[in-house]
């Protein structure tokens, strides 16, 4: 047993979990398992903010028929962080609004 198991066991016995939970919450040092678990949440979360700004753009770069490059020069403009990503993002929610527009309009004719 490793001696941080074994530190984890004996705090475990002898505290409430509520106490535990909040000395977790405040601790330095974050096991490979936790670091790896905050890189995915933070990572999850910077995806879905990506995912919203590139929806809420979405009409006006379709209106204005702006490429993937010039969406990502303006985002940067904007001091928008992870321009290129809400670009690309932006950029393949047109084309498959269009795309799909597209078959609807080909299945009505």
């Amino acid at each position: 047993m490793t001696r941080s198991r074994g530190v984890a066991l004996q705090l475990f016995r002898t505290k409430s979990s509520d106490h535990l939970i909040a000395e977790a919450a405040n601790e330095t040092y974050v096991g490979p398992c936790r670091i790896s678990h905050r890189m995915h949440l933070i990572q999850f979360r910077q995806i879905i903010r990506d995912a919203e700004i590139a929806y809420a753009i979405s009409p006006v770069v379709r209106r204005h028929r702006l490429t993937e490059e010039e969406t990502e020069k303006f985002l940067v403009e904007l001091r928008i962080p992870r321009a290129a990503n809400v670009a690309r993002i932006t950029q393949r929610l047109v084309v498959n609004c269009s795309q799909k527009a597209s078959s609807e309009l080909a299945a009505q004719s």
